[in-house]
């Protein structure tokens, strides 16, 4: 006997629908597409060029990401206040994003 053998090929994946996408990651994309955080990005990097982080350690980086320092989950009135940003490199970023800072 002749052992079976499928050389059909594999079907499709199952179609899934798009994740729905919650609430604060909505108002999130809200925000970091307005005009408004365009620009007062801009300004920060601007006036920061460097990483902050980094250079108070003492080294001479250049700033690429704007953060908040209050998150923007407990503190969405400071979303655009020039006073609760910071300029970082990526890895600073990097480090603070998966913090959860």
């Amino acid at each position: 006997m002749i052992p079976y053998r499928d050389d059909r090929p594999k079907h499709a994946p199952v179609y899934q629908p798009p994740a729905r996408i919650s609430e604060a990651k909505k108002e999130r994309r809200k925000l970091y597409n307005s005009i408004a955080w365009k620009r007062l990005r801009a300004l920060k990097l601007a006036q920061d060029a460097l990483c902050e982080k980094c250079l108070a350690a003492g080294k001479v980086v250049p700033g690429e990401h704007v953060h908040h320092v209050e998150k923007l989950s407990d503190r969405p009135d400071l979303a655009l206040t020039l006073d609760n940003l910071q300029t970082l490199c990526a890895p600073c970023h990097n480090t603070l994003s998966s913090k959860g800072f």
